[in-house]
């Protein structure tokens, strides 16, 4: 091994490190607040105690990990807690990785790292979907590695049962995937089969586990998502309406780049393109996804996780281009998104400092100490 090497494999192992330590949980548990968005975590909760069954006991667009989100010290053992904090930790820890291994130079390190900043509080049902689409994505590009299709499956189990839209999004991509991937010749249909019938079972067997009735979890799920926005919807101020011209900008520059790839396809006659067209086309679904559930209500703090999550979105595109000289085009669109989506998080009044700021002055690196401590004494102190 040359020196180079060497030296590569050291900076990658301190930048990984240091991305798990901003990504580490804030927090093991919090009491609960006040409000209807604090009855309905506590709603997750006494379900999970007193046995409810979702979908028939319980309509709610989050699932029975949904507590996963709340994290309130009702009815849920230490042990679940830590079980998946960890499987986020080791997934995350595998994804990082994986993207320095294929990927490491100084604009891929950057990305990341802005990235990663601006999502260090995302929920971690945003994080493992975020997963999934990585997972699936590298399937495509690398389909000898059924792992990858493994985690995918496992992550898309979850989601499901995690929220509803993303999760239920997660889910059909999975099968879109495998599907696309036997048309594409890159499962046999033996393969196919199996994939299927092992995913079908996974999201059947996890419902009987976790008590949900899966059709009418599922439909009133549904129900609940085509109503909840005409219901909340209110107009918003003058920044309501610049951050909707922001997330109106980023997805005028999503579809520009997939046109761009379709006419490539055609023109060039590369096959190989179908891939890259799949997976902006998902990336586009998924942040209409995002999009429809965020901007509900332009006083409401969840307009911001829009633009948290499409900056990790975007690193799909930066990720999976073309190796050619089109590759600055799209390179160039995910830093027009990634500034955007800075720009809309700044404006966020609610929190103490704005990011930027937090990076420039480096108060995150004590901030993240912080936190890691308020985590590891709430293990102590953990009640359920």
């Amino acid at each position: 091994m040359n020196t180079t090497s060497k030296a590569g494999i050291k900076y990658s192992s301190i930048l990984l490190v240091f991305f798990l330590f901003l990504l580490f949980p804030a927090y093991f548990f919090i009491y609960p607040g006040s409000g209807p968005a604090a009855s309905g975590d506590i709603a997750l909760h006494l379900a999970r105690q007193y046995g409810f069954v979702f979908g028939k006991d319980i309509d709610s667009l989050y699932g029975p990990l949904g507590i996963l989100r709340s994290r309130l010290p009702i009815a849920v053992s230490l042990t679940f807690y830590l079980l998946f904090d960890a499987y986020f930790l080791v997934t995350a820890f595998m994804v990082i990785r994986n993207i320095l291994r294929e990927h490491f130079h100084y604009g891929v390190i950057v990305f990341i790292f802005l990235a990663i900043s601006i999502n260090m509080t995302a929920a971690l049902n945003d994080w493992f979907f975020f997963f999934l689409l990585f997972y699936v994505f590298s399937f495509l590009r690398t389909p000898e590695k059924s792992g990858y299709l493994l985690q995918g499956s496992i992550l898309a189990v979850i989601g499901l049962y995690f929220r509803l839209d993303t999760g239920l999004f997660g889910a059909l991509l999975f099968l879109a995937v495998v599907t696309y991937s036997l048309i594409r010749k890159k499962l046999t249909l033996g393969g196919f089969c199996r994939w299927i019938l092992f995913f079908l079972v996974a999201v059947l067997v996890a419902g009987w586990i976790l008590h949900v009735n899966l059709p009418g979890y599922i439909g009133t799920g549904i129900h609940l998502l085509s109503d909840y926005g005409e219901a909340r919807f209110q107009a918003g101020p003058e920044k309501g309406k610049l951050l909707f011209h922001l997330a109106m900008e980023m997805m005028v520059c999503l579809f520009y780049w997939i046109g761009c790839l379709v006419i490539l396809a055609v023109t060039r006659r590369d096959g190989k393109k179908a891939d890259e067209i799949f997976v902006c086309l998902a990336v586009m679904a998924a942040a209409f996804i995002y999009f429809k559930s965020c901007f509900v209500r332009a006083d409401d703090g969840q307009v911001f996780r829009f633009f948290a999550i499409m900056s990790l979105l975007i690193a799909f595109f930066y990720l999976n281009g073309p190796e050619d000289v089109w590759r600055r085009v799209p390179i160039l669109g995910c830093w027009i998104v990634l500034g955007l989506s800075t720009l809309a998080v700044n404006l966020d009044k609610s929190q103490s400092k704005p990011p930027v700021l937090r990076l420039i002055d480096l108060s995150f690196i004590p901030g993240r100490f912080r936190a890691i401590g308020t985590y590891f004494s709430g293990i102590w102190r953990y009640r359920s």
